[in-house]
């Protein structure tokens, strides 16, 4: 199993600034959420290759957070 770290999105990335990675990061535990997911929710990929992905974050998003 390998472990996606949501966290690592608000260092940025080559082409993909902090403040961008940041709002990725949040969009993807919006969505997460809203199904009543979880840090640590397991998902099996499969296609070209089979893989389980543990999804990880260390803080959630609030209404707060998203209004301001």
């Amino acid at each position: 199993m390998r472990t996606l770290n949501l966290d690592i999105l608000k260092q940025g990335f080559s082409g993909i600034s902090p403040t961008r990675g940041s709002f990725y990061r949040e969009a993807v535990i919006v969505a997460l959420k809203q199904f009543e997911f979880n840090s640590g929710i397991k998902i099996t990929v499969s296609g070209a290759f089979e893989e389980t992905f543990e999804i990880i974050w260390t803080e959630d998003v609030t209404a707060t957070d998203i209004e301001s």
